[in-house]
């Protein structure tokens, strides 16, 4: 499937499947390489905390990706996906689960050029906090179709959801994030937010749903398709600046920030395993 680099105990492989499970009160920093399908299985046990990077590179065709996380009880794991590569076609599917007091963070960069098919379920449960953080920045005639979906199993758990685009010409991007409160779920916190840049030729389908039963949530959502508009383009060009160079600072300005935030997840991790 790939390597690992630095040392990783916690760490077992079973054909294209690796297991990674990490004690009790334990900290793992953990990055892997992908050259072929797989799928990788994390167990965080209670109190621990991993920081675990997957760089994706497929040298085949088809691609598919599997990864379950579950974090046990007050522990913590961000995991970050970096694929890139230009298989034709990609499948990725997640599973995380969120114990009590928890934190689980699963942050994707896709770069990929061919079609991807992605598909991200969550739990949350009580007092957790769930972010997933999904930059899209396909290459070359590449699409995206991605959903997100989070279901909050206890009170006061805590959602975020943070999707950013970056589309070119004859790209396409399908995007559908979905966040469920039950009644049951009381004094839960939980947003949406998106943006996407689509040049034109571009086209984006961006579908945020809120299901809320519960009468002490709180939850909101925003989704949007922009581009630089004639204005802001004819002011930039005032300034000297050339339209094309216009654009790429717009798109710079929203890679940056969402790499920020993917990486403010990695910190927080490393600062609580000081």
């Amino acid at each position: 499937m790939g390597y690992f680099v630095g040392d990783a105990p916690y760490t077992s492989f079973k054909g294209n499947n690796a297991m990674i499970s990490i004690p009790n009160n334990r900290q793992a920093f953990i990055t892997m390489r992908v050259l072929y399908p797989g799928s990788v299985n994390i167990k965080v046990g209670k109190g621990a905390r991993l920081a675990f990077s997957i760089i994706s590179e497929p040298v085949v065709n088809e691609h598919n990706i599997r990864i379950c996380a579950d974090v046990g009880k007050e522990g913590m794991c961000a995991t970050t996906l970096n694929l890139k590569g230009s298989p034709q076609h990609t499948k990725l599917k997640v599973r995380g689960a969120a114990g009590d007091s928890s934190t689980l963070a699963l942050n994707y960069i896709l770069q990929h050029k061919g079609m991807l098919i992605g598909n991200t379920s969550t739990k949350a449960g009580g007092r957790a906090k769930i972010s997933v953080n999904a930059l899209i920045m396909p290459s070359g005639c590449g699409v995206a179709d991605t959903s997100v979906s989070v279901a909050h199993a206890g009170s006061s758990s805590r959602t975020e959801i943070n999707v950013a685009g970056v589309l070119h010409c004859d790209m396409h991007s399908s995007f559908k994030g979905e966040i469920y409160i039950p009644q049951k779920a009381r004094n839960a916190l939980a947003s949406m937010r998106g943006k996407f840049m689509a040049a034109p030729g571009a086209s984006v389908s961006a579908v945020p749903v809120l299901k809320v039963h519960s009468k002490d949530a709180r939850a909101s959502h925003s989704m949007a398709v922009t581009s630089l508009s004639e204005q802001e383009l004819n002011y930039m060009c005032s300034r000297g600046i050339s339209k094309e160079d216009a654009i790429a600072l717009a798109e710079d300005g929203l890679v940056t920030a969402m790499v920020n935030r993917i990486a403010d997840t990695i910190s927080s991790i490393i600062e609580s395993a000081k």
